[in-house]
């Protein structure tokens, strides 16, 4: 009865060796943070390496962490230093808002608003970057894109980062040994059925494409997964970035094509 539950595939096993991956992944998060302006990039590696045992893909800790590290650096440390400047802008306003006299209680709800939008960006601008190849502007527009659609994956998602600070302050400190990583599993965990709706997999790898209800650009253009067996391999392919202006070029010659047949 009980010798499944003990076996190598067995749920305390995969849980034990969850729980372990995740404190060495911590760990590495925290000593690639170390500089500061490196977080951005340990924090996609992070996601990277979570997402890969969300979705049960094989692999290797800390392979897949600093395959990721340097393949995203450049991106990852212009978004966090994006995002630093952005929140430490904020933070001046509200700081110094009474300066505004009458004006105060009407910018203080705005500067509210931006605080509370550029924190559900960021929750979805690092998973989207250690998985997908875009251009910074487009991360920070599909990111923007999905977090106010997916409401309520977002109200889960700021949900599990109050309840890990609840139970590291409140239960026990030693949950601060899996904060970071923990939370990261969460938000791939719930990201992970959002992602699925953009992606379009075909042989020529996924494409940008557009909601046919709203006709909102979405960008399902794959990053290349690294291979297991080569880092090398894990260069991204940066050809054929297809851009919504293109998207309308074409519908408009298919349209124009469609016109033409009918009339003959």
């Amino acid at each position: 009865m009980f010798s499944g539950l003990f076996s190598m595939d067995g749920p305390i096993y995969k849980f034990g060796g969850l729980v372990f991956d995740l404190f060495i992944l911590n760990l590495l998060w925290v000593i690639f943070s170390l500089p500061f302006f490196t977080i951005g990039a340990s924090t996609t590696a992070l996601f990277y390496a979570v997402g890969k045992r969300v979705r049960e893909e094989d692999g290797y800790l800390f392979r897949d962490f600093w395959t990721s590290f340097k393949m995203n650096f450049k991106q990852g440390t212009i978004v966090w230093l994006i995002l630093a400047v952005l929140y430490w802008i904020l933070y001046t306003n509200i700081m110094n808002i009474r300066i505004l006299g009458n004006l105060a209680p009407f910018m203080y709800p705005l500067q509210l608003v931006m605080l509370i939008e550029l924190t559900i960006v960021m929750i979805y601008i690092f998973p989207l970057l250690s998985r997908f190849h875009m251009k910074i502007k487009d991360l920070f527009k599909t990111a923007f894109f999905m977090a106010n659609r997916h409401f309520i994956t977002t109200i889960l998602c700021i949900a599990a980062f109050a309840g890990m600070v609840f139970l590291t302050i409140q239960v026990h400190g030693i949950f601060i040994l899996f904060f970071v990583s923990g939370y990261a599993w969460w938000v791939s965990f719930m990201l992970q059925k959002v992602f699925k709706k953009y992606v379009l997999e075909g042989e020529e790898g996924a494409k940008l494409s557009v909601d046919e209800e709203s006709e909102t650009p979405v960008w399902k253009k794959y990053k290349r997964e690294p291979d297991s067996d080569s880092i090398e391999s894990s260069t991204v392919d940066m050809d054929a970035y297809q851009t919504w202006d293109m998207i309308q070029a074409q519908r408009a010659e298919a349209q124009e094509d469609e016109e033409s047949n009918s009339t003959n």
